[in-house]
């Protein structure tokens, strides 16, 4: 039971250090953050665009052929 609490005790006291040694940075200041993001975020978008297009294409050609299949058993109205 001791050396948990103390274990406990060392991380808590090594986790509360580091958090006040950190710097504040305000909001102005983060400096090529936003364009650290910006580059990922425009790479991400256009394979979401691409993934999506060949998505309605698989789709739009499978309700094609489902068509086909009614008409092709005489289901067609």
């Amino acid at each position: 039971m001791l050396l948990g609490t103390v274990l406990l005790d060392v991380m808590l006291c090594g986790f509360f250090r580091m958090v006040s040694r950190m710097q504040v940075v305000t909001v102005g200041d983060v400096g090529m953050m936003p364009g650290l993001f910006m580059a990922p975020a425009g790479i991400v978008l256009g394979r979401f665009f691409v993934m999506a297009g060949r998505m309605f294409m698989v789709l739009r050609r499978f309700c094609m052929m489902f068509c086909a299949l009614l008409a092709h058993r005489g289901f067609e109205g």
